[in-house]
């Protein structure tokens, strides 16, 4: 690892947390560097956004195979994640930053708000849709779905979850695969521009390319069937991290389930 980044404050306190070799640090560089980069080639779209809950979908995705890394590198990742976006010193960096900083828990975060606030300093604007991630943000209704067929697939289920922020409501859709250990298999995250429509054609039965039964589930009891399959997922995540590289829509799962539970947690 070069030299500066090695000494980056952040870095430096994250290795010593995770206890890593410098062999091992290596290795999270290896896998982070490239990350970042494709990453930050996205990150400009971010400055044109006007709804936070798109720019978080972004961040969750973009950081998803950093956060799904072996939990005892997660904070070093995370801190080389912060580093090398930061020295863009741009605002599509802060961007970036801002719109991953919600996926990000524990220690961890601190890498992020460290650099956030460091280009705040070096007066690199902020996103101008960051004001409206500050504002509380508020359960609607849950509903499951079931069975549900898409094209050439295997019987699955369905959970959907909304919520309002800032007058704007926005969705996500947990799909549950009865295939392998019945985990999730994919989280689609909807934003107020497209909430409404798709949320008439849910309540319809015309969501999906097959008739489905659907029911309106209460909200804590939705939350504790996403928190089990969270907890199957991540016990895959584990034991099979390949699969998690392989499909777009599996490498996005760590990333907007943390943003679900973001949004959970942030529910009064």
């Amino acid at each position: 690892m070069e030299p500066n980044l090695r000494a980056h404050r952040c870095v430096e306190h994250a290795v010593a947390a995770d206890r890593l070799t410098e062999a091992e640090l290596e290795v999270v560089l290896r896998t982070v560097r490239p990350l970042t980069a494709r990453a930050l080639d996205a990150a400009p779209q971010l400055l044109n956004l006007g709804d936070p809950f798109e720019a978080e979908t972004q961040g969750a995705v973009a950081a998803s195979q950093i956060l799904g890394l072996d939990h005892g590198r997660v904070r070093t990742a995370v801190a080389v994640f912060a580093a090398l976006a930061g020295r863009e010193n741009d605002a599509a960096a802060s961007a970036l930053l801002h719109a991953t900083e919600v996926v990000v828990g524990g220690p961890a975060r601190r890498y992020v708000g460290a650099e956030i606030e460091r280009l705040a300093q070096a007066g690199v604007p902020r996103p101008r849709w960051e004001p409206l991630l500050r504002s509380p943000v508020r359960p609607g209704k849950a509903w499951t779905c079931s069975p549900v067929l898409e094209s050439g697939g295997a019987p699955h289920a369905v959970m959907a979850f909304e919520f309002e922020r800032a007058g704007a409501a926005h969705g996500f859709i947990v799909h549950r695969d009865f295939r392998d250990d019945g985990s999730i298999s994919k989280i689609s995250a909807i934003p107020n521009i497209g909430w409404d429509s798709f949320r008439k054609f849910l309540l319809a039965g015309e969501a999906f390319k097959s008739p489905y039964a659907i029911g309106e589930v209460a909200f804590d009891r939705a939350v504790d069937r996403f928190s089990g399959l969270c907890a199957a997922m991540r016990s895959r995540l584990r034991h099979d991290p390949a699969r998690f590289t392989a499909d777009p829509d599996i490498a996005a799962l760590p990333g907007l389930a943390l943003l679900l539970e973001a949004h959970i947690a942030a529910a009064p």
